[in-house]
């Protein structure tokens, strides 16, 4: 194959790449992205810098060169996800070019160059990283270990090091590049030893701060060995690698019996940068596979430069329709999570820039694929101050005092997926009416309620609200949830309704669905009244470990007609 024809070949994959990958410029912000943005917004510019620099490993950012990204694209992009995706992808496309030059410079022909870059060109195992900024670790982790080894092949071993520091401030998969370049000097160079002891002696001394820093952080960073740990781990990549664990088995076994120097350097590769997920059984992603699929691409270019072009391109027919149809399901459920991530964080942005001087906020229910540290950097960043606080909410610990304070209350409906946020005054009374959904005032409930559900809330035996009784009010109602299994097993729902320490009144339903039961109330005066809801027999979920409960409410309080 002509240099020319490898040429016309990137483009034509970058072409398909970039069309069959459009979907993701749609989508938005994962929540991992809130909690780089939320720490981009808590530390100084100029932090960044300094912590690439120097030769240690930062708590509170063990990854610089990726917060960086985010700082630049922030500056650059604001919140326009899409300007966001274009540099993932400008990024990605500059590894493969990259990649393509190794293998060019290792001595592999253009037609195995073209076969091993267009094979890290799409790869369903890293789809995460073509629609996900916080994917972008990995990604520079791979820009920079392959521009270290190109350097380093070319002989300029003070620039493939400063490289390769550039990869270890990216991610610590990056410290096992001193030893794919050993066996490259063992196998390919002229075993020239001394000029790899910096990069092992900064590999070693960051690699182990590393690994104190993120056990620290997290528990899921725990690295282990052991008998049960190395096969989990080994499926779940090999399984990613070829969807077939075996047949990825036997890919590499064929691949290392071939006695091409390059293709087992490949391997090697391949192997030793896997080393680090292999030990991480709690922390497993197909998108870790980038760095690592450097070296198998590697060796697949070395294979297939043998091969006829014909028969290449038979199989990258047949591998990237595959992949996309791995695609597919995939782009959908990014849709979905994409759509509640812009619907919750546009409604929050624009409460903050309305109300500046909210600082204290609190939440119960969460998007999807949300976690608390999701939550606090979406709060941080939407405020643009790295001292706005964002509370897990826990009605049955809450003490009372904690709404003595302002506190703007962040309402995820389950059910409409959309946000509410609710600004808590203790000036102000409590509401006459309360509905059980992301709408909920949840400074106004005490204590036997649980945990928010689509549309309803479930209560224990007895649960407690406090409500502002209207000067007019004539009634009260209260709107149950009956289930099919709760009205198979119990004959329905009942629930008792005080007003103080008076009956308001009783009400039983038997049949499924949305139910209602309205009282009229005699004369008192406004002001705020106790609500106690108490259930004569509690019912017991199907599910296992479920403690009883009382009655599904999707909605109670006073009214005026």
């Amino acid at each position: 194959m002509p240099k020319r024809a490898l040429l016309l070949t990137l483009a034509l994959g970058a072409a398909l790449f970039l069309f069959a990958n459009r979907a993701a410029y749609r989508c938005y912000f994962h929540p991992d992205d809130y909690v780089a943005l939320g720490r981009v917004v808590a530390t100084p510019a100029g932090s960044d810098l300094w912590d690439l620099v120097s030769l240690t490993v930062a708590e509170a950012n063990p990854r610089p060169l990726g917060t960086l990204f985010y700082r630049l694209m922030d500056g650059a992009a604001g919140m326009n996800f899409g300007w966001w995706i274009l540099a993932i992808h400008v990024l990605h496309l500059f590894v493969v070019a990259g990649l393509c030059l190794l293998f060019i410079e290792s001595g592999i022909a253009p037609l195995g160059a073209a076969a091993g870059a267009m094979l890290f060109l799409y790869h369903s195992a890293v789809l995460h990283l073509y629609w996900r900024p916080s994917a972008v670790y990995d990604l520079l982790c791979g820009v920079f270990c392959v521009l270290s080894l190109l350097a380093y092949m070319k002989g300029r071993w003070v620039v493939s090091f400063l490289l390769f520091l550039l990869a270890l401030k990216a991610k610590e998969v990056a410290c096992m590049l001193p030893l794919v370049l050993a066996y490259y000097e063992a196998r390919l160079g002229a075993q020239r030893w001394r000029r790899l002891v910096p990069f092992f002696a900064v590999a070693f001394w960051l690699g182990l701060q590393a690994a104190v820093v993120w056990e620290d952080k997290n528990e899921e960073y725990s690295l282990s060995v052991g008998p049960q740990t190395l096969p989990q781990t080994a499926f779940f990549y090999f399984r990613h690698l070829f969807k077939t664990p075996a047949l990825a088995l036997a890919v590499l076994a064929f691949f290392w019996r071939r006695k091409d120097s390059r293709l087992r350097f490949g391997l090697a590769a391949f192997g030793l940068l896997m080393i680090p997920m292999l030990l991480l059984p709690q922390r497993m992603s197909g998108a870790f596979l980038y760095v690592p699929l450097l070296g198998f691409c590697m060796a697949v270019a070395a294979a297939a430069e043998r091969l006829r072009p014909a028969y290449v391109a038979l199989f990258f027919v047949v591998w990237w329709a595959w992949g996309y149809a791995q695609l597919r399901p995939y782009r959908s459920r990014e849709f979905l999570a994409g759509a509640e991530s812009r619907s919750f964080f546009t409604t929050l942005a624009a409460h903050a820039r309305a109300n500046p001087g909210d600082r204290t906020f609190a939440y119960e229910a969460m998007p999807s694929r949300f976690h608390r540290e999701a939550m606090e950097g979406a709060v941080r960043y939407a405020c643009r101050r790295g001292d706005a606080q964002a509370s897990f909410l826990d009605l049955s610990k809450t003490k009372p005092d904690f709404w003595l304070q302002p506190v703007t209350v962040l309402g995820w409906d389950l059910a409409e997926k959309k946000l509410f946020v609710l600004s808590r005054d203790p000036l102000k009374p409590y509401p006459s009416r309360i509905k059980l959904d992301g709408s909920t005032p949840v400074w106004a409930l005490g204590e036997g309620w649980k945990d928010p559900e689509p549309r309803f809330r479930w209560t224990l035996a007895k649960a407690y609200a406090t409500l502002d009784r209207p000067e007019h009010a004539r009634g009260f109602t209260i709107t149950l949830n009956v289930g099919p299994d709760q009205a198979k097993s119990r004959g329905g729902a009942g629930v008792r309704v005080f007003a103080g320490e008076g009956l308001l009144g009783e009400a039983e339903f038997h049949e499924t669905g949305w139910k209602t039961a309205r009282w009229d109330l005699k004369p008192a005066p406004p002001g705020p009244v106790v609500i106690r809801l108490e259930t004569p027999e509690r019912y017991q979920m199907p599910r296992a470990g479920m403690a009883p409960m009382g009655v599904a409410v999707m909605e109670f309080g006073f009214t005026t007609q």
